[in-house]
C-alpha cells in the first residue's frame, strides 16, 4: 500500500500499474499481470487516459522519455522486483504455505493472479480504504479475495487485520512490496511486528525496503524533481536503513532474517547500478500454533 488520496489509489501505484502494461510487449512483466492492470486502471476518466497513452506510440516515447529523466531504469526495476517476488511467493507455495496476505496491495496484481491460479487456497489483501474502494469497483471474481481495510498509519495489523479477516490456520506468506518507505520510521516497526503477531501457525514475509541509510531516501541518481514530484502528492518516502539496521529491527520485531536480495545483482534485466538501493527481504516467524 503506497499513500494514497481519499478518492483513489496513489500516484505512484497508477503510473506502476501504467508501467506494467507497457512492459508487457518485451516480456518484462509477470505474466498476466497487464491484463490486471487495464481492469485497475478502467476506474475513472484519468486512469483511463493514462491507460489509453500506454497504447499510444506518442505517449509511449513519452514515458520513456520522462523515465530517463527521471529515474532511469526504474520500469526494468519495477518488473524485476515483481518478477523475483513472483518466485519467492511461488516457491513457498510449492512449499506448503497455502495463504498469501498482501499488505498494501494498491494496483499489484499478484495476489489476483495467484487467486486466478488457484496457487494457494486462502487470500488476503489488506490497503487503505480508498484503495480497496477502487479494486471493487474493478476487480471480477474478488470473493476469492478477502479485501480488508486498513489505514496503517495509525492502525495496527495485530488488532485490526484478525478483527476484519478471516484466516487459516496454515502456513502464510505476507508480501509487502512498495509500502514500507512510505510509513514514519515508528510505523514500520508497529507494522512489522504487528504482522509478527498474526493468528498462524507460521509466516514469512517478503518485503521491499530503500538501503538509504545516510542520504535522501530515494533512488540513487534520480532527479531531484522526483522527491518534489513525490511530496506534492502526499507520498514522500520517510525511511530508509541499512542491512544492519534492517537486522535489529526485524528482530525487534520479532522476525528471523533469512535472506537479503539485491535486485541489482539477482535479476539481468535490472544490472543498472544506480537502483540497488531498493531491495528485498524474506524473514520468517518461528513456527507456534494459532491462537
Amino acid at each position: 500500500m503506497l499513500p494514497i488520496r481519499r478518492d483513489r489509489a496513489s500516484a505512484t501505484a497508477r503510473i506502476i500499474a501504467a508501467a506494467t502494461v507497457m512492459s508487457s510487449s518485451d516480456g518484462g512483466a509477470p505474466a498476466g499481470a497487464a491484463a490486471w492492470c487495464e481492469r485497475f486502471l478502467s476506474g475513472t476518466r484519468t486512469d483511463r487516459l493514462l491507460l489509453r497513452s500506454t497504447h499510444s506510440r506518442i505517449g509511449r516515447t513519452w514515458w520513456r522519455f520522462l523515465e530517463a529523466r527521471a529515474a532511469p531504469g526504474i520500469v526494468s526495476h519495477w518488473m524485476a522486483r515483481k518478477r523475483c517476488i513472483d518466485r519467492l511467493v511461488q516457491t513457498l507455495a510449492v512449499g506448503g504455505y497455502r495463504q498469501i496476505l498482501v499488505i498494501g496491495t494498491g494496483l499489484d496484481t499478484l495476489i489476483w493472479r495467484m487467486a486466478d491460479a488457484g496457487t494457494c487456497s486462502h487470500f488476503i489483501a489488506a490497503d487503505h480504504p480508498a484503495t480497496l474502494r477502487a479494486l471493487r469497483a474493478v476487480a471480477p471474481g474478488r470473493g476469492r479475495v478477502q479485501c480488508v481495510p486498513i489505514d496503517l498509519s495509525h492502525e495496527d495489523p495485530a488488532t485490526v487485520l484478525p478483527a476484519r479477516a478471516k484466516f487459516a490456520s496454515v502456513p502464510t506468506v505476507a508480501v509487502i512490496e512498495g509500502l514500507l518507505m512510505y510509513l514514519e520510521p515508528a510505523r514500520v516497526l508497529a507494522t512489522l511486528r504487528g504482522l509478527a503477531m498474526l493468528p498462524v501457525p507460521e509466516m514469512q514475509c517478503i518485503a521491499s525496503w530503500m538501503d538509504c541509510p545516510d542520504g535522501p531516501i530515494g533512488f540513487a541518481g534520480q532527479h531531484a524533481a522526483v522527491g518534489a514530484w513525490l511530496r506534492r502528492r502526499g507520498e514522500p518516502m520517510l525511511w530508509g536503513t541499512d542491512e544492519a539496521g534492517l537486522h535489529a529491527l526485524l528482530v525487534q520485531a520479532g522476525w528471523q532474517p533469512e535472506e537479503v536480495i539485491d535486485l541489482s545483482a539477482a535479476d539481468p534485466a535490472c544490472a543498472i547500478t544506480g537502483l540497488a538501493s531498493e531491495k528485498l527481504v524474506r524473514c520468517r516467524t518461528p513456527p507456534r500454533h494459532s491462537n
